[in-house]
């Protein structure tokens, strides 16, 4: 049983929205008609989203891509010293090549392309995938996100066969095996239970772990909620804690 339907929000999208459903063998819903399965991805005028079907919740998910560039001065500039930047060794002029092996919705790659990364992002949910492929392309032609959508490349592959084929190998690999938090702009708990089940569990980590350790040049950041035990026995050579979250950095290099 699918747990997921292409709906078009207007017959203007009902061909976009046929070409989703046909590519990826889901469900195709016709405009304003009865949802089969918990989850919606809502073909709209504007772009892609996902939606509980019950129509409750009012905030759809889309890739979490939005912000220009941060350089070492202006508004913004205060983020380069946050923990995800010294996590990854973000240090003045100096912005690794990253490969963030669980892109996900694209929050925290985005937020490092920002900041002068060059990045690779690895995806292997086709979910995932489609809303960050959408984002980007959305970036790409808008000139304050621009030059940030030009820092990444996305690979809609398991991040496991890409460290495995890349030519170069990265500076650094970013893994955040977190799934997307609940709370504002989340789905309902219900819907982010389904959610997860469509995206199936990240039981090859420790593989994928073991061997962004042998890539990675210079480290491996692990981001974990903040009071989880250790992903393996190997201890980290420096955390860097936030509210919620934590960073566990293994160097390389």
């Amino acid at each position: 049983m699918s747990l997921l339907s292409v709906m078009p929000a207007t017959t203007a999208q009902q061909s976009r929205a046929e070409q989703v459903a046909h590519h990826f063998h889901w469900p195709l819903v016709a405009v304003e008609a009865l949802c089969p399965t918990p989850l919606l991805l809502w073909v709209g005028p504007t772009g892609l989203a996902l939606k509980s079907a019950d129509g409750k919740h009012q905030h759809p998910i889309t890739a979490q891509l939005q912000g220009g560039s941060i350089g070492l001065a202006g508004p913004d500039s205060w983020v380069r010293g946050q923990p995800l930047a010294r996590a990854v060794g973000i240090k003045g002029q100096h912005t690794p090549t990253v490969v963030d092996a669980t892109a996900g919705l694209g929050g925290d790659g985005w937020l490092m392309a920002r900041m002068g990364c060059s990045m690779h992002w690895a995806e292997r949910v086709p979910l995932m995938g489609l809303l960050l492929q959408e984002g980007l392309e959305q970036a790409h032609q808008d000139a304050q996100r621009a030059e940030v959508a030009r820092r990444v490349t996305l690979h809609q592959a398991d991040a496991i066969q890409l460290l495995q084929n890349m030519q170069e190998p990265p500076q650094v690999v970013y893994l955040d095996p977190m799934f997307p938090h609940e709370g504002k702009g989340s789905l309902p708990r219900k819907a982010m239970v389904q959610l997860r089940q469509l995206a199936g569990e990240d039981q090859d980590l420790p593989q994928l772990f073991e061997l962004a350790m042998a890539t990675a040049e210079q480290r491996v950041v692990l981001k974990r909620p903040l009071k989880a035990p250790l992903l393996t026995r190997a201890k980290p050579n420096f955390q860097l804690k936030g509210r919620s979250t934590r960073f566990d950095v293994y160097a390389t290099g």
